[in-house]
């Protein structure tokens, strides 16, 4: 929940403020709570202005071969943009997971880089802390929130997506994720359904 994914972001999540709320609301019924923050270098390969001649949401191969949408430039790093929104409460998290700080891979989920060769700290703090079950919130629904779903299925927890705390970059992105969900044992839930 960073700024630039605001509907008046660089990288606009329709509705995004809407979610913050319950966000807030649910975190009282966790004992840890750890949030992910993109933390982009100047320049990043993920950004389409890296690029010239490409223009955002147009897809290429970087170096390495793997495929890349190219985003508008969005959360670098000691930006406004990259900063949580000012109304998500921010007292009860644990930790903060950075990613994305590779110029020249993306990382979409919360454990991995998108090639997986790197790994973030959050699989040892989720260990350090005996979790087993994940319950997944946040922006966007069809990138972020997806990967690091699916990453959590591949490191083995049981991996829980708090719908109506997510929102999509596109509906057709949100089919996507939903229908991948169900085929690696993602649960989609509501909030209410927490006690």
């Amino acid at each position: 929940m960073q700024n630039s994914f605001l509907p008046n972001g660089s990288l606009p999540v329709q509705d995004s403020d809407k979610i913050v709320e319950g966000i807030n609301r649910i975190q009282n019924k966790f004992d840890t709570v750890i949030a992910t923050k993109d933390w982009h270098p100047q320049g990043h390969k993920s950004f389409a202005s890296s690029h010239p001649g490409k223009n955002a949401f147009e897809s290429i191969e970087l170096n390495d071969g793997s495929p890349q949408i190219l985003w508008p430039d969005h959360c670098e790093q000691d930006t406004a943009g990259a900063e949580f929104v000012a109304n998500l409460e921010t007292k009860k998290f644990t930790a903060t997971v950075y990613k994305g700080l590779d110029l020249e891979i993306d990382s979409y989920s919360g454990f991995f880089d998108n090639m997986r060769s790197f790994k973030t700290e959050l699989d040892d703090i989720l260990n350090e802390h005996g979790i087993t079950d994940i319950y997944i919130t946040g922006v966007a629904l069809d990138v972020c929130v997806k990967y690091t779903a699916l990453d959590g299925v591949f490191l083995n927890y049981k991996v829980f997506v708090i719908e109506d705390l997510t929102k999509p970059v596109t509906e057709e992105g949100k089919k996507q994720a939903l229908y991948e969900f169900g085929l690696n044992g993602i649960k989609v839930i509501q909030s209410s359904q927490i006690n």
